[in-house]
């Protein structure tokens, strides 16, 4: 693909300004989220990843909230498990949880 401006090739990454947290950072960041939650007593959720790529986020969801249900998209999906689609674009009754 060609950048509109520039007249350059792009790639996808680049075409979908694509960042792929570590998932040292995602479990980090999910168990903080358990702190926090474990703390208030909040326990009737769902998570909601709209730009799920390689699913890290899922991933570490999953260690700490396997009973939870989990709904992941994303408008160029790295994994399986992420359903294809622009979260942005999107009405609620195509989003399906896992």
């Amino acid at each position: 693909m060609k950048s509109s401006t520039t007249g350059k090739n792009i790639d996808k990454a680049d075409q979908y300004f694509q960042f792929y947290t570590e998932p040292s950072i995602s479990d980090y960041c999910i168990r903080n989220l358990k702190l926090y939650l474990d703390k208030i007593n909040y326990k009737d959720f769902s998570f909601l990843e709209p730009s799920a790529g390689t699913a890290n986020f899922v991933d570490s969801a999953l260690k700490e909230y396997e009973n939870y249900p989990i709904i992941s998209v994303d408008i160029d999906p790295k994994d399986p498990r992420v359903r294809k689609m622009d979260y942005l674009k999107s009405t609620r009754r195509k989003l399906k949880i896992n």
